[in-house]
């Protein structure tokens, strides 16, 4: 087996969902670099759900480079993905479809 691993770094991701009530989930998740031994990110993520719509909030933090993220999104139900803005306070961020299928 070959690989390529240009920054020689390794991530663990773990994530979980759970949904409060018939309207509200939260999800939690969390990246672990394990060249630096720590952290490095940790997002908490709060959705409603209506008739039509998934509507959410996100926060984020970065503890490799001290950064805080904040994020919006707005999904159709039906559609297979949602537009989503995180990383607002991140000079890093990037918009795009985060929160997924």
């Amino acid at each position: 087996m070959r690989s390529i691993n240009s920054q020689d770094s390794v991530f663990i991701d773990v994530g979980t969902q759970y949904r409060i009530s018939r309207k509200y989930d939260v999800a939690v998740s969390t990246a672990y670099d394990t060249q630096s031994n720590a952290f490095q990110t940790v997002s908490l993520d709060l959705r409603r759900l209506s008739a039509s719509t998934i509507f959410g909030v996100s926060i984020g933090y970065n503890n490799i480079t001290g950064s805080t993220s904040f994020g919006f999104l707005v999904r159709p139900l039906g559609a297979r993905g949602g537009f989503g803005v995180r990383g607002v306070g991140d000079p890093n961020a990037v918009a795009g479809s985060r929160f997924g299928n």
